[in-house]
């Protein structure tokens, strides 16, 4: 009796408990909470399949830059733009100050190190934490919970959030959201007419630092202040209660309203000219931008293009070309302005008198003002300039709308209730499964870029991207193909000819290899050293002296590239079995520079090749010292101290190595023989 009364107890506690929660989640409401649950688990499970993607396109870059996993990678994203890292001689790398988008990486990767999985765990526990949020302000707009409730099973679901959630360099668009949202729930308690004066200040510092948040993400925050505007001049708790006050006062009121967010803007612009050195410019590597009127006249067909994106969610995907309209009598012009012209009347006649046409007015302009930083298309690239990630935070706008439009028709008669939940659960289950298949896009460069290639057969950078892909595959023959493409298709490119010339190496073809890698590097803006490194050992393998003294003799005239032309020379003894003068030219390197990492590393690896372990391991623990975060050192010294069978150390080191490449072959194929040798023990 008393172990049921216990048992009772505890079931009661859990109940009590699970209601609380669902309260929580609900807004006050356990029944809303309790379908908000299920929302999030649906949710979750349906971007579970993104957690086997490896990372793609500028997440390599950006998760595996060598200054990431340094504490003051950090601070340095703060006063350098969010590029930096690539060529931080050369500042700076991008129009782009995002420095919460870098200290997102830094976390991750002290976190996670490079292993993906946890990377795109955190885009998932971000989004699930953003569609709460619109659950919340879509609440409090269209002032009912169900509605609310609606609008986040649309947004959680629509297919075009796939690329935001399953890429993790497209964090900026969680992130605007996330600060965005937050800035604006707080600004919508605070123009609550029962919020007292202290109430009314606490929770616009609050809402400034978030909007702070949202600004140090990503740029398009700056239209912030225009949304708090529209609010204000058309729904704020004022503006309702005092019944049709003139348009004067609501302007002053949206003026009002605005101003401290509208200073903030100004202050982050001033800290970005600081930062930056101009507020915007168009991409440097964009060879064609286009001017003011071809922007003007092709902005129709760029907000038609994401209308349909919108309406036909199926075309989920990571780029979509755009016609570009030259004039007026351009089809690309007056096709999609007259689209949107009748779009927007039809939209006119059925909502005029609608009770929530206010509502639906400043969604739509939400979903404008959104949208207006990404139809900036001079600053994008012609062949990109529509992307699914761009609709992220303006598609809240339309899922509002839709929600709004769907409880408000299923209440008109009590019998359309159900055909409506029925249409509703029909619509989000296909939603669920478009995004899940969508999110396979993303699952590795290859696959991505395959997509890019079936949208423009004929852009040369996808090309490109999707040749490097293929030789990173092992595919040497079918890169070729597509480099040799990207050359046809833009021969004044130098990167193109550098990995054609690489690929060229790899299958064999080494006087070819020379030549592309000769004639890149004549058109590289600021070459490295460790290109010219590379082109000396080809040319060398090919027999063509000229071309490998004429290389290194380059790199030593480019900062750091003494060592790494001395370093090249120890190797190119070594690589002709000259022992002897290999080691010596190391030792005097590493006499001269003790502190050049990539000499100890390479001394090491001779030193393994001639079974001298012990030795080996000491240059590698030189090395470590130099460059603590690099994982395949861990992956050498566990190397070393595996043929000293000093197993348990050489476990421990693979297990860090792991933790840092966990893709790479080599490293499980040591710890496998590592188990092994434990197992034999």
């Amino acid at each position: 009796m008393a172990s049921e009364q216990i048992s009772t107890s505890a079931n009661s506690a859990e109940a009590s408990a699970f209601a609380q929660a669902s309260s929580r989640l609900g807004w006050g409401d356990p029944q809303i909470g309790s379908w908000m649950a299920r929302l999030m688990v649906v949710t979750a499970l349906v971007y579970s399949r993104c957690l086997r993607n490896e990372f793609v396109f500028d997440d390599h870059d950006w998760a595996k830059n060598q200054y990431v996993g340094r504490w003051s990678f950090i601070w340095k994203s703060f006063v350098n733009d969010a590029w930096w890292y690539l060529d931080p001689a050369h500042p700076p790398q991008s129009a782009y100050y995002r420095p919460l988008l870098d200290a997102w990486a830094a976390i991750n990767f002290h976190l996670f190190g490079l292993n993906p999985i946890g990377w795109h765990a955190g885009m998932i526990v971000l989004y699930l934490i953003v569609v709460w949020q619109v659950f919340r302000v879509a609440s409090m707009l269209a002032l009912d919970r169900w509605t609310g409730l609606l609008a986040a099973a649309f947004f959680a679901l629509l297919p075009i959030h796939a690329e935001s959630v399953a890429w993790p360099a497209a964090i900026c668009q969680p992130l605007l959201a996330i600060f965005e949202l937050g800035a604006f729930e707080l600004y919508l308690h605070r123009a609550d007419t029962a919020a007292s004066d202290a109430d009314r200040v606490r929770l616009l510092v609050l809402s400034m630092i978030l909007f702070a948040g949202a600004l140090l993400s990503y740029e398009s925050a700056v239209v912030f202040p225009v949304l708090i505007a529209m609010h204000a001049f058309l729904l704020s708790a004022q503006i309702r209660d005092a019944g049709n006050r003139s348009i004067a006062e609501r302007v002053r009121a949206a003026i009002f309203a605005m101003l401290p967010y509208a200073l903030e803007v100004a202050i982050y612009v001033a800290v970005r000219v600081m930062v930056l050195g101009f507020i915007s410019r168009a991409n440097p590597h964009n060879p064609h931008p286009l001017n003011a009127i071809e922007v003007a006249l092709t902005i129709p067909g760029a907000i038609w293009g994401y209308l349909m994106l919108l309406a036909m969610p199926w075309r989920a995907g990571p780029v979509h070309l755009i016609d570009i309209a030259y004039s007026v009598t351009a089809p690309a012009f007056y096709l999609p302005a007259a689209g949107l012209a009748v779009v927007c009347g039809a939209a006119i006649l059925m909502l005029h008198n609608h009770p929530h046409r206010r509502l639906y007015l400043f969604c739509g302009g939400w979903f404008l003002i959104a949208l207006a930083p990404m139809l900036n298309l001079s600053g994008l690239f012609p062949q990109s300039a529509i992307e699914d990630r761009y609709l992220y935070f303006p598609s809240f706008a339309v899922c509002l709308i839709a929600a709004d439009l769907t409880t408000v028709y299923a209440r008109t008669v009590e019998t359309r209730a159900r055909q409506v939940q029925a249409a509703v659960a029909v619509v989000l289950a296909l939603f669920a499964v478009i995004t899940f298949h969508a999110e396979s896009i993303w699952h590795d460069d290859a696959v991505l870029f395959a997509h890019y290639i079936d949208e423009g057969p004929e852009v040369e950078f996808w090309r490109y991207r999707y040749g490097v892909a293929l030789a990173e595959r092992g595919d040497y023959a079918n890169a070729r193909v597509q480099l040799e493409t990207a050359k046809r298709l833009d021969p004044s490119d130098a990167t193109d000819r550098y990995d054609l010339g690489l690929v060229y190496d790899d299958l064999g073809d080494r006087k070819a290899a020379v030549r592309e890698l000769s004639a890149a590097l004549e058109r590289l803006e600021h070459p490295a050293a460790d290109n010219f490194i590379r082109l000396a050992l080809i040319a060398d393998a090919a027999g063509d002296a000229a071309a490998r003294e004429s290389a290194l003799k380059h790199s030593a005239l480019l900062p750091g590239g003494a060592d790494a032309a001395d370093l090249a020379r120890a190797q190119l003894f070594f690589h002709h079995g000259d022992s002897k003068d290999a080691e010596a030219a190391m030792q005097s390197l590493i006499r001269r520079a003790p502190g050049f990492e990539p000499a100890w590393a390479a001394y090491g690896s001779m030193l393994v090749s001639w079974q001298r372990y012990d030795e080996a391991l000491t240059a590698y623990r030189h090395a470590e010292q130099l460059a603590p975060d690099a994982p395949l050192l861990h992956y050498v010294i566990a190397f070393a101290l595996h043929h000293l069978n000093r197993q348990p150390e050489a476990r421990a080191e693979c297990e860090i190595a792991i933790a840092g490449a966990p893709a790479e072959p080599k490293v499980r194929a040591l710890m496998a023989a590592i188990e092994a040798a434990d197992r034999k023990r």
